[in-house]
């Protein structure tokens, strides 16, 4: 509230004027705006600040995520001919999940660059198969949704999340394509077009905000022994069956050692989806996407709690990411197990 509140209040009240917010006067002495990232100066979303108060707006950023994610991961569930109860439980699971909801209450602006992984893999599984007669012109609306989800994501503030975003459904895509035999070679090559395109369109927050990256202090410092010691310790894998069981910062007793804070480190998914997500696993262990999902989930594991490995993943120069915690990545198990949770309803 006392960065993003005020930011959102400079922002709005510059495109309410017609004039793009370049530079905010009020913090430090003086910053950039547009250039950086988690202003969001151009989220669609933004148009509803125009016409609302800004109380009301931001009730919005923070409830629309929710809703959103849920609905996308609702259409990429029933497309999986789940029913829709499965769906539906998958669809909160993730939508109105611990990590949704805590991540929104630290940064508002956050979880909107979640909330299109779903739709954009809900779209790549549509444009993999192939489709006849009338519904030939719906197919056409699947690329456009994509590129504009990736440049959404993007437009949303936060492109370390976005990044992982687009990792993720091209790992997916080849998933699809290399052991479930989906998709001819022009569907795939649409699929990659569609992401560039989403890249073009997200050109126009990205040159600047690389200028901006580029030439400060965040590029060319060493910041790998403070990544390192965001990683979370191996006790932190309590917290999938007890969320709190090393306190919570809203009654002054967190206690779990490291230095990453409670909002960084948020696993639990519910022990309902648990349960089902463990009951799809071992109930159908011929199925590939489960295989799929379950490795998504480990490597994101492993690449979180502090080893061997993950530091050395996180002492790779890697532009935007190498500055950034990679704790963020756990947006990905909690998609995951949601989906395996939905899938393990629907088979019990």
């Amino acid at each position: 509230l006392r960065l993003y509140f005020p930011n959102y209040s400079l922002v709005i009240e510059q495109l309410k004027n017609f004039s793009l917010p370049f530079w905010n006067p009020f913090i430090f002495a003086g910053n950039l705006n547009i250039a950086s990232l988690q202003s969001a100066v151009f989220y669609p979303l933004n148009v509803f600040g125009l016409i609302l108060p800004q109380v009301e707006f931001w009730h919005l950023l923070r409830i629309s995520p929710l809703v959103l994610g849920s609905f996308f991961t609702y259409l990429y569930l029933r497309n999986l001919k789940l029913s829709r109860l499965a769906a539906f439980f998958g669809a909160i699971s993730f939508g109105f999940g611990p990590f949704m909801v805590t991540w929104g209450e630290e940064q508002v602006i956050t979880p909107h660059t979640i909330i299109w992984l779903p739709l954009v893999l809900y779209c790549v599984d549509k444009i993999l198969t192939k489709r006849v007669g009338r519904q030939k012109l719906l197919d056409r609306l699947y690329f456009p949704l994509i590129s504009f989800s990736v440049a959404f994501s993007v437009f949303a503030g936060f492109i370390q999340t976005t990044i992982y975003l687009v990792i993720f459904v091209l790992a997916y895509l080849l998933f699809k394509v290399i052991f479930l035999k989906s998709g001819s070679i022009k569907q795939v090559i649409s699929v990659f077009l569609a992401i560039l395109l989403g890249i073009i369109i997200f050109a126009v927050q990205i040159f600047p905000t690389a200028e901006l990256y580029f030439n400060s202090a965040r590029a060319g410092v060493n910041v790998q022994e403070t990544m390192r010691d965001f990683l979370l310790p191996l006790e932190s894998l309590l917290t999938y069956f007890a969320p709190d069981i090393f306190g919570n910062p809203a009654t002054w007793n967190f206690f779990r050692s490291g230095i990453a804070t409670y909002y960084e480190s948020v696993m639990f998914v519910g022990i309902g989806v648990l349960l089902f997500a463990i009951y799809e696993i071992f109930e159908n262990k011929k199925d590939k996407l489960n295989k799929f999902l379950l490795f998504s989930t480990i490597v994101v594991l492993i690449l979180v709690l502090d080893n061997p490995i993950s530091r050395l993943f996180i002492s790779f120069p890697i532009p935007f990411l190498s500055s950034s915690i990679v704790n963020r990545l756990l947006f990905i198990p909690a998609f995951s197990l949601a989906v395996l949770a939905a899938k393990g309803m629907d088979l019990w």
